[in-house]
């Protein structure tokens, strides 16, 4: 079984969206464990708010499957070439660097964006990147992004 982590986003419907997609991924991932869920602004001229956590998992797909059965679930939750409904993507498989047309791990998003660092910077603080060779809560300290764009929120709160 490889150790996971997947981040999660949604500006539409989000509660309903999310909760959709993490029942879906508890049909090929155990032991889910998620983050605090942050609200923050859309960027790279995506409109709305955002809903984002990241999940920590157990699966026994390989690489290359989990990322379909991602694409996957997010096709099942509405998200169209027009519609982003829920953004699953995978951050982490084990240790794994890989980077072809289909998996990208690490993702480089993970020291790019506020709203994934923290959220795996709360889940797995003393674990170490697997190409930065730094901790995740050294990563989100020494990051230089503000978390002041990210409100926490109860998932259950989300409408």
């Amino acid at each position: 079984m490889a150790t996971v982590f997947i981040g999660v986003g949604s500006n539409i419907s989000p509660g309903p969206n999310i909760d959709k997609a993490l029942s879906s991924l508890a049909e090929y991932c155990s032991e889910l464990q998620e983050s605090t869920c942050y609200m923050s602004p859309g960027i790279a001229g995506a409109e709305g708010v955002f809903a984002n956590l990241v999940v920590r998992a157990c699966t026994a797909l390989a690489p290359h499957e989990l990322v379909a059965t991602l694409k996957s679930i997010e096709r099942a939750c509405g998200r169209s070439p027009t519609q982003q409904t829920i953004d699953l993507d995978l951050l982490l498989y084990d240790d794994l660097n890989l980077h072809d047309d289909v998996v990208n791990v690490p993702r480089e998003d993970i020291v790019r964006f506020a709203f994934v660092l923290k959220p795996l910077s709360e889940l797995v603080p003393h674990e170490r990147h697997p190409v930065l060779d730094r901790s995740y809560a050294e990563l989100w300290a020494h990051s230089g992004l503000s978390d002041e764009a990210l409100t926490p929120v109860p998932r259950d709160s989300l409408a």
